[in-house]
């Protein structure tokens, strides 16, 4: 998937033992959904800031986000970026991915490995929702932010202060 896309890509040089490890969120934060031509201009700056740390080894930049990596490529692509960072933590950090020259596109083996060993499946899921339905609560997909391997999102529909303390206590218990 990565190879493949439409736009110019710069890959910053791996630093072996950076200074700093900057995780940077992405939506928002560092690609602006309304991104204007000064905002465009001030990305530019920030991509060749971080191209010179890392060239000097002193700096490694990931973006973290919510968003699956088709949609980061085809935010960088409407943005106008000109190179990746060192990682991209996709759907809520649940795949990290490397972008790198030497490991472009490969998903980080050890990582995935940890969140297998957490036991995350789609019984898992069932089960704890089944829970918190028999307590009345009742939550809904979110569907618009997708789901993954290990990212399934729901609403909790507010209520008033004393239920909300209740049941999110009861949620953030149960699992």
């Amino acid at each position: 998937m990565l190879s493949s896309l439409p736009f110019n890509k710069k890959l910053l040089n791996l630093p072996k033992n950076p200074q700093w490890i900057v995780f940077c969120d992405f939506d928002e934060t560092y690609y602006s959904h309304g991104m204007t031509e000064e905002q465009r201009e001030d990305v530019k700056r920030l991509e060749a800031f971080v191209a010179e740390k890392s060239e000097a080894g002193q700096l490694l930049l990931g973006w973290v986000t919510g968003s699956s990596l088709d949609s980061v490529t085809s935010k960088m692509e409407k943005g106008g970026f000109h190179q990746f960072p060192h990682f991209i933590a996709s759907n809520l950090g649940t795949e990290i991915v490397y972008t790198s020259d030497a490991h472009f596109g490969q998903p980080d083996a050890e990582w995935m490995k940890r969140l297998d060993a957490q036991g995350f499946s789609d019984e898992k899921i069932d089960d704890i929702l089944e829970t918190i339905r028999e307590k009345g609560i009742s939550l809904r997909p979110q569907t618009q932010l997708g789901s993954s391997g290990y990212k399934k999102n729901f609403y909790y529909q507010e209520q008033d202060e004393r239920t909300d303390l209740y049941h999110l206590s009861f949620i953030q218990n149960t699992g």
